[in-house]
């Protein structure tokens, strides 16, 4: 714990030196390490990858043609020692795209890429978008071997207008180890190094474009196959928003949102003020909720979308939480993390929303919409009661996790345990199912921390018990560590390992990445 807590306070300059130009411009929180291999191909994985707060690029960079597999965004380029060798020259860094067109990046003065301009077989001398900037932010050089040598810059670069660096020595040599324990004496891909030059920077890394796939005999592969495993079951995400009709609520008058999933759309509207709501979707026709919703009061629509195909609509009174409607229904290949959410009203479209913001459409009345949250959700279980017994640490658990289940009434004042039949090992569904049909709900972190439900019976005073209280996260919110970093802890009296310090430099990188979080993507 304390070499991991020190390692969560290292700096940038130990992962990355700088060259020259302005200091690394680029904010390591939520990175997309993006390698530009075949993988991503036909994925459409661009939109996603350019939502990151940093996109971090290795290989050729793509252009217009490939930004909807791809992306557009380079915030930080890292250059292979082999590119290097050949393209950082005096004048500036020369750049590969995907469709063979080249660029020159100059240093500085603001030189335009025509004036320096040099012949080759698929060279064309110009940038992608036809402007004058570089395509990428910050430049980042490997220091991997080139012909059995360490490659290092011959010469000094005396000015940058932009930001250029160097993998540190601490990456280097504990890639060094690495590749003399982990990887049979084999070279790091380019790809690999970057891994390990900006994971432990990021507090979050998404893989794009990695291949992990192939002959066990590839051991690079088999490295990262053993700290990015194969997320198991369907992915799920949860779309939540409230909804507000002001009107006389007559006739066909309805009201919810639209939900655009790559070119497929599908619409979840009710009809508020008219029996039985009628609710629909694209994967049902009107459907009686056996109560009516009334204008001006507030609904909270949660559609949850699901990989396999099979999805829910809910439909929840704000006020009296035991006036829910729900329905599942399939609609195969209508999936998306993160699906555009729209204003929706008697086939109406409305404003894209973004989560936390407001919107309305007057329309036989006026329709108020809010975005609460998009993403996989995520519950709060804590102790069932806190000044019981050993304490039990409150987790985060998704909601196909199992904790104990207590029930609240609608205003908090009373707490069952043993009346809804003490009820262990439950998913969070199964957990509000009960509570609601008792006329109850599923009590608040807050609530369970008054101690309100502490001695009302099963035993769960001292077990982790489910709250209402969630948290959404986006697609990201699937990140894990890695899941064997223990494996690349090496004993540094190996005799392969020659260099002590590249050992203890090893186990430095490692302690930092144990408080990292990763996501394997495509």
């Amino acid at each position: 714990r304390g070499a991991a807590a020190a390692a969560g306070k290292a700096s940038m300059e130990e992962y990355v030196r700088m060259l020259g130009g302005p200091p690394l411009s680029a904010r390591f929180r939520a990175c997309a390490l993006v390698d530009s291999s075949d993988l991503l191909a036909g994925q459409k994985q661009g939109e996603e990858i350019d939502r990151h707060d940093t996109v971090i690029r290795v290989g050729t960079l793509p252009g217009a043609a490939e930004a909807e597999d791809y992306g557009r965004r380079t915030d930080v380029y890292f250059a292979s020692a082999r590119d290097s060798a050949d393209r950082y020259t005096k004048e500036g860094y020369d750049v590969q795209y995907m469709g063979k067109e080249r660029a020159r990046c100059p240093w500085c003065d603001g030189k335009k890429c025509n004036d320096m301009c040099w012949q080759s077989a698929h060279g064309l001398c110009r940038y992608v978008n036809d402007t004058d900037n570089c395509p990428f932010g910050n430049l980042v050089l490997s220091t991997a071997q080139v012909r059995g040598q360490k490659w290092e810059p011959t010469w000094r670069l005396a000015k940058a207008d932009f930001p250029v660096g160097m993998q540190s020595g601490v990456v280097s040599s504990a890639v060094q180890v690495m590749e003399e324990l982990q990887l049979n004496g084999q070279r790091a891909t380019a790809a690999f190094q970057a891994y390990f030059t900006f994971a432990p920077l990021c507090e979050m890394t998404s893989l794009y474009g990695y291949d992990l796939s192939g002959s066990p005999e590839l051991v690079e592969r088999k490295l990262l196959r053993a700290l990015f495993p194969e997320r198991a079951g369907v992915l799920e995400t949860v779309v939540v928003a409230e909804l507000v009709y002001e009107g006389a609520g007559q006739g066909g008058t309805n009201s919810g949102v639209e939900l655009d999933v790559g070119k497929a759309t599908c619409s979840f509207v009710f009809h508020p003020g008219y029996e039985g709501g009628q609710v629909r979707s694209c994967g049902f026709w009107n459907q009686n909720m056996g109560w009516t919703p009334a204008p001006g009061l507030v609904y909270q629509f949660r559609i949850t979308l699901r990989s396999n195909g099979t999805h829910t609509f809910d439909v929840i009174e704000s006020q009296n939480s035991t006036r829910r409607w729900s329905k599942s229904f399939t609609k195969p290949g209508f999936f998306a993390m993160q699906p555009a959410v729209k204003a929706w009203s008697n086939d109406v479209g409305g404003k894209t929303l973004e989560v936390g913001e407001e919107s309305s459409i007057e329309l036989e009345g006026h329709h108020a919409y809010k975005l609460v949250s998009v993403g996989q959700v995520s519950y709060w279980a804590v102790d069932g009661c806190r000044t019981s017994g050993p304490p039990v640490e409150a987790q985060l658990l998704p909601a196909d996790a199992a904790a104990a289940v207590r029930c609240c009434s609608q205003y908090g004042t009373v707490c069952e345990s043993i009346q809804v039949g003490c009820l262990a090992e439950r998913t969070y569904a199964e957990a509000e199912s009960v509570c609601t049909s008792r006329g109850m709900r599923v009590c608040t972190r807050a609530e369970l921390d008054t101690d309100l439900c502490c001695g009302t019976g099963c035993g769960f005073d001292n077990q982790l018990v489910w709250t209402s209280t969630a948290v959404t996260c986006t697609s990201l919110c699937d990140a894990r560590r890695p899941a064997s970093v223990q494996q690349l802890k090496s004993v540094c009296s190996d005799p392969r390992v020659s260099d002590m310090r590249a050992c203890q430099r090893l186990a430095q990188l490692v302690a930092r990445l144990d408080t990292r979080r990763f996501r394997r993507v495509a």
